[in-house]
């Protein structure tokens, strides 16, 4: 991603009203939005064009609630952030348990959601950095 492209950001919600006032917001906040309503939807998005961050709901229809961070995770590799968005705050836990970069819990103000975004955005770009170093340090050994 270059210094001023905007984040590119995939919105992954079957709840098309909720997904358009997230998608809007975070137009607004300056984010590159597209949008899908189903886990398969998702997929076919991501392979389309590499997300800096997906926005997951972990209620939709096509997955179970416990495998849709570790789907989107192993489809989007490790260059991608994935943030959970969903009603069930205590759902957080398990969430970064399985990778997610993030939680937001939807009754929280979605400026809130952009700061969460650009935070997981930049955390992943450092650890990138780190893992890259280390690689470089690892054949440089004799």
């Amino acid at each position: 991603m270059s210094q001023n492209a905007p984040e590119n950001v995939l919105i992954i919600e079957d709840d098309r009203d909720y997904c358009e006032l997230v998608e809007r917001a975070l137009r607004l906040e300056g984010f590159d939005v597209r949008t899908a309503g189903t886990l398969r939807e998702g997929m076919e998005a991501m392979a389309a064009k590499h997300p800096d961050v997906v926005v997951l709901d972990l209620g939709l229809p096509d997955s179970p609630i416990d495998e849709t961070v570790e789907a989107v995770k192993k489809k989007s590799g490790s260059s991608t952030a994935i943030v959970v968005l969903s009603g069930n705050s205590q759902a957080a836990e398990h969430c970064i348990m399985q990778s997610a970069s993030g939680f937001v819990d939807k009754n929280t103000s979605l400026k809130f959601l952009a700061t969460e975004l650009r935070n997981a955005i930049r955390t992943l770009a450092k650890i990138e950095k780190i893992d890259c170093a280390r690689q470089g340090l690892l054949t440089c050994r004799i």
